[in-house]
């Protein structure tokens, strides 16, 4: 996790974007850092995410991230979702996170999840979804936490398999819940775009998972 922070704090170029860390600051406890993710372009930088760390507490915690706060158009012609920004940004967390660590993305504001989600499509299915899932997360669940009188957040946590037997489980699992969803009345583009993706990816697991995150 250390070679993480590194690469943020120098710098990851995405195109014509560089996103980068501004400043990373102890968290709630000693394993635990913040720090503020910036884009920039042509001389423009603008918030892109908040970016919390756990680097783990072995045996018993794995490392794990979480990404909110998402400034879904940062910058004049940028969208962040679906972008190759976010697919690179994504990429590079789900590479240094070790078996058995986890994701946690906020996605209230990305509209095609939200709706996908909401629905009750199966998360790897949902747009944010499909893209853990092809970075290797085969454990995906949805989570709303409520607080108080104050709406909570809308994230969507992946898990990498600690080992090959859960990996096994997990993709079996998700190919269940696919086909049950290929099986249910689908009318709308919304709709289409998940099914396209759970038709992709249940070909994909019968090869065992080999395909890139391109929707």
């Amino acid at each position: 996790m250390e070679k993480l922070k590194r690469e943020l704090a120098r710098g990851v170029e995405a195109g014509p974007y560089l996103v980068y860390a501004k400043q990373f600051t102890p968290g709630r406890f000693v394993e635990e850092e913040n720090t503020r993710i910036l884009v920039a372009r042509g001389g423009r930088e603008a918030h892109l995410l908040f970016l919390k760390l756990f680097h783990g507490r072995p045996p018993h915690y794995a490392p794990w991230v979480e990404l909110y706060a998402i400034n879904w158009e940062p910058l004049p012609g940028l969208r962040y979702a679906d972008s190759a920004l976010e697919r690179k940004l994504l990429s590079l967390v789900a590479g240094h996170l070790p078996p058995g660590g986890k994701i946690h993305v906020e996605y209230l504001g990305d509209r095609e999840t939200e709706e996908q989600l909401q629905r009750g499509y199966p998360e790897p299915a949902s747009r944010l979804g499909y893209l853990l899932f092809t970075l290797g997360f085969t454990w995906l669940k949805d989570w709303y936490f409520p607080e108080g009188f104050l709406e909570g957040e809308f994230k969507l946590q992946g898990e990498k398999p600690l080992t090959e037997a859960d990996r096994e489980r997990q993709l079996s699992r998700a190919a269940a819940a696919l086909r049950r969803f290929l099986g249910e009345k689908c009318d709308d583009e919304v709709c289409l775009r998940a099914r396209s993706r759970a038709e992709r990816l249940l070909e994909a697991i019968a090869g065992r998972l080999v395909l890139d995150a391109a929707v």
